[in-house]
């Protein structure tokens, strides 16, 4: 298969055995008959229809027991080809988006020529930064992929320091540049069914947003126009709100009406007593969360009655800004 246009993602090969929706068809027919066979109101004998549409008459325990045992291991079976073919449609969508915006400008092919790696710091934070991850540049190099090479291009020249973290974050500093903290190796296990290789590819595509953020003019102005576009409370601005357990007591957001209320994260009161001039001129949390549901293939942080609001932002910046 070809490889996208001016892009490095490679694209992995189709998933064995059904498409998606046919996979997760036959994966629900299975669990149907499966629960049918452990319905602990049923007097044997009786019927139950198998996935084919089939009966199969239940009459003895002995009989119970071994199709318990066959669905049981089909439902396995059958969750895993679901989860695989879910994977590679998702997957084939990032690259459709990855193609098109590849069409539109050159996409993909730049990185940064000398990024540093750095130990913790000796001040413990509360990210919770650990040793540097052994493939932190393969890391990093796959998370540029997602972005326009003028986008890319237009940080080269300010500094790029890359750590590890718990919690992964970007921070900025006085030299123009700023330090990425990239997920530890325990993220690259966390539970994913989004279209990256795993959680902590998704998280450094995230916090290279924010750098972004750093050299892209109008992009900060677009995010808090989007997030003010929603964040009212009958015409006023909505009052922020603590992002709750699991966060500082610092971090604050305008909720609104987002599957995940970082999506409106603000780092207004931050700015005040620093150097940005005002709300348009902070960092924001929507791009970034954007990208993940963008890239990922999720509706993790967007609105319930516009799914394709996040994407379409997102596409929009990444096509025309910079």
């Amino acid at each position: 298969m070809p490889a996208p246009r001016r892009c490095g993602c490679r694209r992995p090969s189709p998933a064995p055995g059904l498409a998606g929706p046919a996979a997760a068809a036959e994966r629900d027919a299975v669990d149907a008959t499966y629960e049918a066979l452990n319905n602990p109101l049923a007097r044997r004998p009786y019927t139950i229809t198998a996935p084919d549409g089939t009966s199969i008459v239940v009459d003895t325990p002995e009989r119970q027991k071994a199709l318990k045992d066959e669905y049981a291991a089909r439902l396995r079976t059958a969750h895993r080809t679901a989860t695989a073919a879910a994977k590679e449609r998702k997957r084939a969508e990032q690259r459709a988006i990855l193609d098109m915006l590849g069409e539109i400008r050159p996409y993909g092919g730049k990185k940064h020529p000398n990024p540093v790696p750095v130990g913790p710091p000796p001040t413990p934070t509360d990210y919770g930064e650990t040793r540097i991850r052994p493939d932190w540049r393969e890391r990093l190099d796959r998370g540029f992929r997602y972005f326009p090479d003028a986008w890319v291009e237009a940080g080269n020249n300010r500094p790029l320091r890359i750590g590890t973290s718990r919690r992964a974050f970007y921070t900025t500093a006085d030299d123009g540049g700023g330090t990425l903290g990239l997920q530890s190796p325990p993220g690259d296990r966390k539970k994913y069914d989004g279209a990256f290789d795993d959680h902590s590819d998704e998280v450094t595509v995230h916090e290279l947003g924010h750098r972004m953020e750093q050299t892209i003019p109008g992009l900060k102005a677009l995010e808090f126009a989007l997030v003010r576009r929603y964040g009212r409370d009958g015409g006023r601005v909505e009052k922020l709100r603590p992002l709750g357990a699991g966060y500082g007591k610092d971090e604050v957001t305008q909720p609104d009406e987002w599957f995940n209320p970082y999506t409106g994260k603000s780092y207004e009161l931050a700015a005040r007593s620093g150097r940005d001039r005002g709300p348009h001129e902070t960092n924001w949390e929507i791009f970034q969360v954007g990208l993940q549901d963008t890239f990922g293939r999720r509706n993790k942080h967007g609105r319930p009655d516009d799914p394709d609001l996040l994407p379409a932002f997102v596409v929009g910046a990444l096509a025309t800004l910079g």
